[in-house]
């Protein structure tokens, strides 16, 4: 859609009445990511801008914008996914210039099965900031981890650390144990190793070995450098095996290991500097 278009279709504003203003919206609403002009550029959508920011939520962050509260490059935007720059577009909120904190927030947590990785939920169920201290900024969680799964989720306000972790593109690994139905035997490891399609995607080898066996069931290590939807679980799903518990036990260098379920504690620098250097962020 050109800039006409979009200034006609107006976006929640009238455009067309607003004059030089209207333009320099529309130009704005229409403008796409660029990355082949030799700058470095750091794109988001206005509202991830917002919570990366430490501001709000993505969701709080969409009603802002909306109400007209939030000026990009000194004019009022209300479509909540605008692409801005980090790097180089100045973004108001209540007439207050807003950047990411210097020094950020690292938190562990230990969620509970049956607990969201969101700031609110529509059925009401509990969620992992239900658990947290009260804090001056936000914080949103580093990757998610299912409704189901329970362990180790790591929050900050450090958007570009947390983007990296989560991309497998910086291959920072993340640890789960698995507690599976049945007995796993090699040929499923091996599967898990080689990296295996799990249904319109081809995952990452994984590093895989048993634990312990039971009986009925057999508890299995499984470590990964991506973190697609119910990744281990639709893995450990294609060889044929159902999960009956998984936790997640270590990201990076950060692990579990002295929390309890619904407990959280502060990084330590140690760990805050083997994240960073496992992400490659100086």
């Amino acid at each position: 859609m050109d800039r006409r278009g979009v200034a006609a279709k107006g976006e929640g504003q009238d455009l067309e009445s607003m004059g030089k203003e209207g333009e320099r919206v529309a130009d704005l609403l229409s403008r796409k990511p660029t990355f082949d002009d030799g700058q470095p550029h750091a794109w988001v959508t206005l509202a991830r801008a917002l919570s990366k920011m430490g501001v709000m939520s993505r969701r709080q962050a969409m009603g802002t914008i909306w109400s007209g509260r939030v000026k990009v490059n000194g004019v009022t935007v209300k479509k909540h996914n605008v692409w801005v720059d980090l790097l180089h577009d100045e973004i108001r909120l209540d007439g207050r210039v807003l950047r990411e904190p210097r020094d950020h927030v690292y938190l562990a947590l230990y969620k509970p099965v049956n607990v969201m990785c969101a700031r609110f939920d529509r059925l009401g169920r509990p969620t992992v900031y239900d658990y947290l201290p009260k804090l001056d900024r936000w914080v949103f969680p580093v990757g998610r981890l299912d409704y189901d799964s329970e362990g180790l989720v790591l929050l900050t306000d450090h958007g570009q650390l947390s983007d990296r972790i989560a991309s497998p593109e910086y291959h920072v690994p993340k640890t789960y144990r698995v507690k599976v139905a049945g007995q796993v035997f090699e040929e499923t490891l091996e599967k898990l190793r080689s990296g295996m399609d799990i249904g319109g995607y081809i995952t990452l080898p994984a590093k895989a070995h048993i634990l312990r066996r039971n009986k009925s069931t057999c508890w299995v290590e499984i470590t990964i450098c991506e973190g697609k939807n119910r990744q281990i679980r639709r893995m450990l799903g294609r060889c044929g095996h159902q999960v009956l518990r998984l936790v997640r036990v270590r990201v990076g260098p950060v692990r579990l290991a002295g929390l309890k379920p619904g407990q959280w504690r502060y990084l330590t620098e140690k760990e805050i500097l083997g994240l960073k250097r496992a992400a490659r962020l100086s």
